[in-house]
């Protein structure tokens, strides 16, 4: 509302969106002239908005209270709306909403030429929000059918069960700490939800194996990562996630692998990847152990900083964990 609002000269603007699911309006945004202070100031015509919604088209009024089709209406007179503009958000002729604006003292301030710069600003805003919706509604479907891939390789070993998806859980959780962004957190998601994806290609017999595994078992387990980066590099504009899954096992101090990479030159996803993964296979149960206990796992964590794991990261996750009401000590 504020690039409407150096526009068009109003005391008062408002943009509400239609909510797919009930059909009811949600107001969205709300802007009034700085002196405007009394909160009965906030009430908008329904008159108005339901001619504008039902009908789809801009309407341009210049004085509501003597206009026969709106001036008998309660919520003109009560809040003595003068000059109005409104206009739907539309995309592809289906009505996602509206944005208004009115004087409350003076009549015929808006001209047609408000009224095309208004129908343009709602016409562009309509596209975006309709390209908005359609890019969750993909993105909801690609994560389904992710998940759903996950599954069906989580379902080679019970324990592994739904351990994609807590590592995704934990990362978010560290991401959000760090203070990354909605997109960023969503590409740790999905990074660690494909991070085992190359265990794929892993023998069971190795996956169930309770012994310790000979040197040739090792390198088949140490190969998962790079075999999962190659399996989704041939997915366009996912670079980020392919780098992310090859390199989730480095150790901070460089002892890792595939490539030994060292400090903050290994991917900051996979960095936090490397501990999110760690703090869930400690928490959870193996073939070959029970699940540790937390204060346990804090412990080691808090021991394995600089060497196995950034630190920065490891203070994110015992923040976050902190947050949520577990006991975390102090580091001595």
């Amino acid at each position: 509302m504020g690039v409407v609002f150096k526009l068009v000269k109003a005391d008062r603007g408002f943009l509400a969106l239609l909510d797919e699911e009930t059909g009811e309006l949600v107001p969205k945004a709300v802007r009034r002239r700085e002196d405007l202070t009394d909160t009965s100031s906030l009430t908008i015509s329904q008159g108005i908005i339901k001619r504008v919604m039902d009908k789809g088209t801009s309407l341009l009024i210049s004085d509501a209270l003597t206009d026969e089709r709106f001036k008998k209406r309660d919520s003109i007179v009560s809040q003595n709306i003068r000059s109005c503009l409104c206009v739907p958000l539309k995309s592809r002729n289906k009505i996602l909403g509206f944005i208004h604006v009115d004087t409350l003292t003076t009549s015929d301030s808006f001209s047609k030429d408000d009224l095309r710069l208004l129908s343009a600003i709602g016409a562009q805003a309509g596209i975006a929000l309709e390209n908005a919706r359609l890019f969750e509604q993909v993105q909801e479907l690609m994560f389904g059918s992710i998940r759903a891939l996950v599954a069906t390789i989580e379902a080679k070993a019970p324990y592994w069960r739904y351990h994609s998806q807590r590592v995704a859980d934990i990362g978010v959780l560290i991401a959000k700490e760090l203070g990354l962004s909605p997109e960023e957190q969503k590409t740790v998601e999905l990074a660690a939800l494909l991070h085992d994806v190359g265990k794929i290609g892993t023998p069971e017999t190795i996956l169930h194996k309770e012994g310790t595994l000979t040197p040739q078992q090792k390198a088949v387990v140490h190969s998962h990562s790079s075999r999962g980066a190659n399996i989704i590099s041939n997915i366009k504009g996912i670079e980020d996630i392919v780098q992310t899954v090859r390199h989730h096992h480095e150790r901070f101090d460089g002892s890792g692998y595939p490539n030994g990479l060292k400090g903050v030159s290994i991917p900051l996803y996979s960095r936090i990847i490397a501990l999110a993964d760690a703090y869930d296979a400690m928490t959870s149960i193996r073939p070959y152990r029970e699940n540790i206990p937390l204060a346990e796992v804090i412990s080691e964590i808090k021991k394995k900083a600089g060497e196995q794991f950034d630190p920065e990261i490891v203070s994110a996750l015992l923040s976050a964990l902190s947050r949520q009401g577990v006991e975390v000590p102090e580091q001595k």
